[in-house]
């Protein structure tokens, strides 16, 4: 086993074999006569606790058992983890998790981005078709009161179907990924945008 450095994480195993917990990713809380894991024979039995990556609901309760360390394979939380062979430090764990927020943060403005300038298209199609539509009313021959009505029929059903509301959402959406990423210290998108 590679040296860990001093970490409040602890490692993370699988417990590949077996009918207790199998398939769990586990954290080892212990051996039974308290013997460190590099002297541990694989007929030996270790106390595991599950591990989660998210938050118990309230009636949720973590699933303990006492398992042979053979049945257990070491796993990663991340692909950087593995490549290094080891846990990440604190400081290394707060950076990947920084790093993985600006990602997504990254993603989520430039979704709602190209959803804005999207929906700025098909609002500027829908007038010029209203437009071409209200000259067309002009020029034929139908009685005013039958243009009025026409024309204020297009404009009635135009303004609530030209998707502001979404348009609105989506601006709002936008500006809390950018302020997210300006919080976690990311360039924004704003100038470009």
């Amino acid at each position: 086993m590679a040296e860990q450095p001093a970490t409040d994480r602890p490692a993370l195993y699988r417990v590949a074999a077996g009918t207790i917990l199998k398939g769990a990713r586990v954290e080892i809380l212990g051996t039974t006569d308290q013997k460190p894991l590099n002297a541990l024979r694989p007929t030996e039995r270790v106390a595991v606790r599950e591990f989660l990556d998210y938050r118990l609901r309230d009636d949720q309760q973590l699933r303990e058992a006492t398992v042979l360390w053979r049945n257990l394979e070491r796993v990663w939380r991340t692909k950087d983890e593995e490549a290094l062979g080891r846990e990440f430090t604190a400081d290394e764990a707060a950076e990947h998790e920084r790093g993985m927020k600006l990602r997504v943060a990254r993603h989520m403005t430039e979704h709602r981005a190209e959803s804005i300038n999207s929906k700025l298209a098909q609002m500027a199609e829908r007038l010029q078709r209203a437009s071409e539509e209200i000259r067309r009313l002009a020029e034929r021959q139908y009685a005013l009161d039958q243009k009025v009505y026409q024309a204020q029929h297009e404009l009635a059903w135009l303004v609530p179907n030209l998707g502001a509301d979404q348009l609105t959402t989506d601006l709002v959406g936008w500006l809390q990924m950018d302020a997210e990423i300006k919080r976690l210290g990311g360039a924004s998108d704003e100038a470009e945008s």
